[in-house]
């Protein structure tokens, strides 16, 4: 009897098990897969086990906080997406048509980008695309990795050393200001930097600022984002030049924090001037430009480059920039 062909046991693999191996990758989860794919948890579980059967190997191991993949699941995925991708643009049809899709979008953004993506594209959804399912979540350390793997569609921030397998467009700048209760004494006169030397600030720092004054978190796959820390190096030194020092008695991870301290004390805060904005809905702070001209700081999305055509994605690329092309400074 001749040996069998080493791809032979490959001869019974059907495109509905391929989609299931990507579905419980990206989902980490046997029901939640089944939701995607409109199968039951019993049909998907079923054809995990005939493709561990012909892959001879585990694929998923069952933890407390999921289906964590082997190394050989991790080995063939970042393949599998883009043939699938590539079938699906072979033989789908050309245009997206968000008024019937069920398609699930997962983005991750900073907290305040988050805030003004929800609240944006909320109607949005409901109006044109209402079977649609948007999942926003914030960065993380793998945030080059879930890219990569097409665990997220987009990401969205201040993104920086862009790598080539990656595609981005800058969508803002985001300009600082400087955020008081709305009843602070300095409300009532110009907010100059002796008047900022005389108060207490709260610090914003994310991660660790590198010599230029920036926060890096860097991520895998040679992706990194940064948070301007301009309040504890630029800023320091406008005050240094003045002959001025800036106390710092906070320091906090978040805008939302930061904010959030100045409206329940008499310190002050530099943020965001977008998510200063949103909090000041229901916070009850005040909005004050900087006696000086700080940089802006540059907001990128970004996707994988080898799904520059995917005509979903495309149409949720074209309602975010959109969005943040109408939204006020």
């Amino acid at each position: 009897m001749p040996p069998q062909r080493p791809d032979a046991r490959l001869a019974g693999l059907t495109f509905g098990q391929l989609r299931v191996f990507q579905a419980v990758y990206e989902e980490r989860s046997i029901r939640r897969a089944a939701e995607r794919l409109g199968l039951s948890p019993s049909a998907v579980s079923h054809a995990l086990a005939n493709l561990r059967h012909l892959l001879a190997d585990e694929l998923f191991i069952r933890r407390d906080d999921g289906m964590a993949p082997s190394a050989r699941a991790q080995e063939i995925h970042p393949r599998l997406r883009a043939a699938l991708d590539g079938i699906r643009q072979a033989l789908g049809p050309t245009l997206f048509d968000p008024a019937s899709s069920a398609r699930r979008f997962h983005i991750a953004c900073l907290p305040f980008l988050a805030t003004a993506i929800c609240a944006q594209l909320a109607p949005v959804l409901t109006a044109t695309a209402p079977h649609v399912e948007l999942v926003v979540t914030h960065f993380g350390d793998d945030l080059g990795v879930a890219l990569n793997e097409g665990r997220l569609d987009l990401a969205i921030g201040p993104i920086v050393n862009l790598p080539s397998w990656l595609s981005g467009k800058q969508v803002f700048t985001e300009p600082m200001v400087f955020v008081l209760r709305r009843d602070h004494p300095a409300c009532a006169l110009p907010l100059t930097l002796e008047r900022l030397a005389s108060l207490q600030h709260v610090d914003i720092l994310i991660g660790r600022p590198d010599p230029a004054g920036h926060s890096i978190m860097r991520s895998a796959n040679g992706l990194d984002w940064a948070v301007r820390a301009f309040e504890r190096t630029e800023l320091d030194a406008r005050f240094t030049q003045a002959g001025l020092e800036r106390r710092i008695a906070l320091t906090v991870p978040d805008t939302f924090t930061a904010a959030l301290t100045a409206a329940g004390s008499d310190m002050v805060a530099f943020c965001a001037r977008r998510a200063a904005r949103s909090f000041s809905a229901f916070l009850p702070i005040e909005l004050r430009d900087p006696p000086f001209a700080p940089p802006a700081t540059p907001i990128t999305m970004v996707w994988a480059r080898q799904r520059d055509q995917d005509p979903a994605l495309a149409w949720l690329r074209e309602q975010i920039i959109t969005l943040f092309a109408k939204l006020p400074e």
